[in-house]
């Protein structure tokens, strides 16, 4: 028996319209990164920004209690203590731009200005800390007395090296002059290394960049080689151990906080070789953060490892007077005692006889 089947297509060839899927549709995964970057990132410089300011504001105190006696220490910290300050200075900006729905909101003029002074926080770092290193090496290891006798050297050499780091960064701030005001997202944008197609000279600005990164890693390695291998030939190098401790921590920190950022700088500037890649905008954001976290770690490390100055801000906490005296930081610079050139006659006859072993054993 046959039957006769019917089917109705009307309902399904009728119903032909066109369906708008972009207006409803949103794609999470992009908006959870933005989320994630507008709530971490202002968060992470705040709290940055509120250990720095009390932090660099009490090195000021008491370097200017001791300005009448200032070391080489003195001048170097003092120094060092400015380039944080320039890095907090450009926080509260990188945390609006991160936060703000439409991105950078102060400028073009102020974004090269924060930009400039970034760069410049970091070369000078960079240079203060070699700079540091290098006369502890050339202390210990060749007897060079660089900033002993006049601790005016030690500001004159700084006054080069802040002059020398606005050099560097004059490539970074011309380069910015280049920055398009937003982005393909409608998002006023500021990157203090922009695209590296933005403009001619931004492939020198990333290379000047790397190398001022990559060459002091290798010389800082260097120094402390052969600052360690000669420190642990003398019995009483511990206190003088502590010296190169300090400035060994304050530039292992500086190279924690800054390798994400500079890694992440290099990794954009290799794959910018093809003209199709598309900046990696939140990792640059983000591991910028982290180097920020480096303008607030050295009031800490001061507290915990210069005795002197710990002792100093206790008692200016509990309000009592104490006289600053001697090198509250403890790092050496333009210091007159050197392991191996010692005035005691004693310590000077068990070096000798610890390096006669020495040469003994190796014979």
């Amino acid at each position: 028996m046959a039957t006769d089947l019917e089917v109705d297509l009307g309902g399904l060839f009728l119903l032909n319209g066109t369906y708008d899927y972009d207006s409803d549709y949103t794609f999470e995964e992009e908006l959870e990164p933005k989320a994630a970057k507008a709530v971490l990132i202002p968060l992470v410089l705040s709290l940055v920004l509120a250990l720095g300011v009390p932090g660099q504001a009490l090195i000021m105190v008491f370097l200017g209690l001791k300005k009448q006696s200032w070391s080489s220490s003195d001048i170097f910290v003092l120094h060092l203590g400015l380039t944080d300050v320039l890095l907090l200075i450009t926080l509260p900006f990188w945390a609006a731009q991160a936060a703000l729905p439409l991105g950078w909101c102060c400028g073009l003029f102020w974004c090269r200005i924060n930009g400039a002074l970034f760069n410049i926080s970091f070369y000078c770092g960079m240079l203060l800390l070699l700079c540091i290193t290098g006369e502890r090496f050339l202390n210990i290891i060749h007897s060079v007395q660089l900033f002993t006798k006049t601790p005016q050297l030690a500001h004159f050499t700084c006054l080069v090296i802040w002059l020398f780091s606005v050099l560097l960064g004059v490539p970074d701030w011309v380069s910015m002059l280049y920055i398009e005001e937003k982005n393909e997202e409608g998002e006023n944008v500021c990157s203090c290394n922009a695209n590296i197609y933005s403009s001619k000279w931004q492939i020198p600005v990333r290379v000047i960049h790397h190398v001022t990164f990559l060459l002091p890693v290798v010389v800082l390695t260097v120094f402390f080689y052969f600052l360690l291998k000669r420190l642990q030939d003398f019995t009483k190098a511990l206190e003088r151990l502590r010296a190169v401790m300090l400035i060994l921590t304050l530039v292992l920190v500086f190279f924690i906080c800054w390798t994400p950022y500079n890694v992440t700088l290099m990794t954009d500037t290799w794959k910018s070789r093809s003209k199709t890649y598309v900046t990696g905008k939140t990792a640059l954001q983000a591991t910028l953060a982290l180097a920020c976290v480096h303008a607030c770690l050295r009031p800490l490390i001061y507290l915990v490892l210069c005795e002197k100055f710990h002792k100093s801000t206790l008692a200016a906490v509990k309000c009592r007077t104490e006289e600053l005296k001697g090198d509250l930081w403890e790092l050496g610079v333009g210091s007159k005692n050197m392991p191996g050139h010692s005035s005691d006659p004693e310590e000077m006859k068990q070096m000798n006889i610890v390096e006669q072993q020495l040469q003994s054993d190796q014979c």
